[in-house]
């Protein structure tokens, strides 16, 4: 979806960014009137996910390091865990209705960013600590710093639940002291993680 600081949560039809990849696809699916179900998740956190979520936080929170979230810290978005994910991509097996449909997945409540990493350290015994910056002053590439829109960004899965009858089961609160000790036994716990941006980060907020 595009930014959108008027109305900031998304639903089906919103405008999306022409630029994204899978837009041509989608627009080519439909330009040969092939059958096709479009899933939308927003940051989906759990096991096996391909990309960090949860991780990023925890790499930093349980190593006693600060945290630098984008101001203010109060922008909202959705975890949504991969479990519900395959739930609802199961939901639409054989279901005629779901074809050419566009479905969010998201979860029913929404937080913080700076929720995030207090409830990480809840879950670990640590103390958060957060350092607020302006990305657009970092001078940072894309994709570096933090790993999220750094602007509200969620959505309503209403229409998967209406029509699909899906669903979500997951709540990262509920959720975040078991995600925490799978961290803390997984081989990342003794990685060594680059901060490099990080410090860049903290070096220019006066962060420590």
């Amino acid at each position: 979806y595009a930014a959108n600081d008027v109305e900031p949560m998304h639903v089906e039809g919103d405008k999306r960014k022409s630029s994204a990849g899978h837009v041509a696809v989608e627009g080519y699916l439909q330009s040969e009137g092939l059958p096709f179900t479009v899933f939308q998740p927003q940051y989906i956190y759990g096991p096996y996910t391909a990309k960090d979520c949860e991780q990023w936080f925890m790499d930093r929170v349980l190593r006693d390091r600060p945290v630098p979230i984008p101001s203010p810290g109060v922008q909202l978005t959705t975890l949504s865990h991969v479990e519900d994910l395959a739930a609802l991509l199961a939901s639409v097996v054989g279901n005629q209705k779901a074809i050419g449909q566009y479905y969010n997945l998201v979860v029913d409540r929404c937080i913080t960013f700076d929720g995030i990493v207090k409830a990480v350290a809840k879950a670990g015994g640590k103390e958060a600590k957060i350092v607020h910056y302006n990305p657009s002053e970092m001078g940072l590439k894309k994709g570096e710093g933090f790993p999220f829109r750094a602007v509200h960004f969620f959505a309503s899965a209403d229409k998967a639940k209406r029509e699909l009858g899906w669903k979500p089961e997951h709540d990262f609160i509920k959720d975040v002291d078991g995600l925490v000790e799978a961290y803390k036994s997984s081989v990342r716990m003794d990685k060594e993680i680059d901060f490099a941006v990080d410090d860049k980060i903290l070096a220019a907020v006066g962060g420590k």
